[in-house]
């Protein structure tokens, strides 16, 4: 079976699985910003969540989605777009179909948003296999796009794994932005992570004070039976002398 079938089954099955891309909101966003494009192509939308809150935003721009792994959306809406969007998307492509997704991006627009990630995936294929096909570092896809673009910005997203090239130059204030943007949403996320690793010690402890309080009980109820026992025993031993 072609991989593109084991994607549509897994956006099927998976309710969670092509919902990544709200992630980037904010930082598409500056780049939308920074553009101010008339057209925006999400090329691997998946389930286009982050195309529904665009256009919330921006009702004045023409936003498309493109992903052949969703049915319904697996034919490319248009040949060119003022911006396109790719965000989680190329580790999902086997290594030697990359630079076709590559090529044909770069025939679509020259200015490109590039989400990368660079570590497997936690869900897996029908087939058995990682969702990421291909985990490859940023220079590998930076030496790549060399090829097809003739500007790389290279900027840090939420995670070490994670980060994003752009096609395009950016101001010194964009760069600044960007930076406090991630600097925020890292903080959410370590709070976030922070706040479910309290949450879970809480819980861990609760279990053990009750855990505790079982074994207190048991044990006092241990206690009293071996009394009942001995008691029991020490008034036979009694008679029995008194008998003898």
């Amino acid at each position: 079976m072609d991989k593109i079938e084991f994607y549509k089954q897994l956006h099927k099955q998976d309710a969670e699985f092509g919902t990544s891309s709200p992630l980037y909101y904010r930082e598409v966003c500056l780049a939308i910003d920074f553009l101010k494009p008339k057209s925006v192509l999400d090329y691997g939308c998946g389930k286009g969540l982050l195309l529904e809150q665009l256009k919330k935003k921006y009702p004045e721009i023409f936003f498309y989605g493109y992903d052949p792994g969703v049915e319904g959306k697996d034919t490319l809406p248009v040949k060119t777009a003022d911006l396109v969007i790719n965000t989680d998307v190329l580790e999902h492509i086997p290594e030697n179909e990359i630079e076709d997704a590559v090529r044909q991006i770069s025939k679509i627009s020259s200015n490109v948003f590039f989400g990368l990630h660079h570590a497997l995936a936690g869900a897996k294929l029908p087939n058995g296999e990682n969702a990421h096909c291909t985990v490859r570092p940023t220079f590998w896809y930076f030496n790549l796009f060399d090829r097809y673009f003739k500007i790389q910005t290279i900027l840090p997203f939420l995670h070490y794994w994670q980060d994003v090239i752009l096609t395009f130059s950016v101001s010194p204030s964009f760069y600044n932005s960007w930076y406090k943007i991630v600097d925020e949403e890292r903080e959410k996320l370590l709070e976030k992570e922070l706040n479910q690793s309290l949450k879970g010690h809480k819980a861990e402890v609760k279990l053990k004070k009750q855990s505790q309080r079982k074994r207190v009980k048991m044990g006092g109820g241990i206690q009293k039976l071996q009394y009942k026992i001995w008691k029991h025993l020490d008034k036979k031993l009694r008679k029995k002398e008194i008998i003898q």
